[in-house]
């Protein structure tokens, strides 16, 4: 989460489009990787202190030999 707001606003005048530059969003990760979803699951299974039940879609993260060794690693 970076604190930003979804979308950059302005006002202009009537009949004049104004422009919005918002910066820092190219190239940026607008997904989490391996080693959040790693994070993620790792720090919920710590907090909730219970096996949890996770239903993966074929997101190509979800999908990885990393995540299927992760898994398969596991109980």
């Amino acid at each position: 989460m970076t604190g930003r707001p979804p979308k950059g606003r302005t006002w202009g005048r009537r009949g004049i489009t104004p422009r919005v530059k918002v910066s820092g969003r190219k190239g940026e990760r607008r997904s989490l990787g391996e080693a959040d979803c790693i994070r993620l699951l790792d720090g919920a299974h710590q907090l909730l202190k219970a096996p949890l039940i996770v239903v993966w879609d074929r997101l190509s993260t979800h999908t990885s030999k990393t995540m299927k060794a992760l898994v398969a690693e596991r109980d």
